[in-house]
């Protein structure tokens, strides 16, 4: 939500009008001065019904623009690119560039390649796991979720981004 928000100000303090969609209101996107419109689209799971409230938003605003903020709904666009290609432009790498870096250990390895800094990291596949990977990498800590998809790992850091871990926010942590 917090990149949406962003994107928002961003562009909208830059004289372009912005409409914003989310699976639920109050979000604070939708309070910004730089929210021209506001749009609720409940999801029921289903991909084709999630598809066919975006269409009805692009249909509404005219956007030239989509961006999309959420890891969730870039395999709704990714299904539906050509299609969408045909209203709007899409602010989304193309694959396989796109496969990459939706792909945590794909990401890390090009990383590597190119001789980056690759912070330590543990997979991890249930809750259980996260006290010994807390205790195996050290905090800070960062949790990445890979995907939304039920049985796909999530990624423990040693990293100073955001959704960080502290021991006042985790319980259970061993000392």
């Amino acid at each position: 939500m917090r990149q949406s928000l962003v994107t928002t100000r961003s562009l909208g303090s830059r004289g372009l009008r912005v409409a914003a969609t989310e699976t639920f209101k109050d979000v604070p996107t939708f309070w910004s001065r730089w929210c021209h419109q506001a749009f609720i689209c409940p999801t029921n799971g289903c991909a084709e019904t999630d598809f066919a409230s975006l269409e009805q938003v692009l249909e509404r605003t005219h956007a030239r623009v989509l961006i999309t903020s959420s890891n969730a709904n870039v395999e709704l666009i990714r299904q539906h690119r050509k299609q969408l290609e045909k209203r709007v432009g899409i602010a989304l790498a193309q694959d396989p560039a796109l496969g990459i870096a939706l792909h945590k250990e794909r990401t890390l390895e090009v990383a590597s390649q190119l001789g980056l800094h690759i912070p330590q990291a543990v997979t991890i596949t249930s809750e259980s796991e996260v006290a010994a990977a807390v205790h195996e990498i050290g905090l800070p800590a960062v949790i990445n979720r890979e995907s939304r998809k039920a049985g796909i790992p999530a990624h423990l850091n040693q990293d100073l981004s955001t959704n960080l871990i502290s021991d006042g926010m985790v319980h259970g942590l061993p000392d």
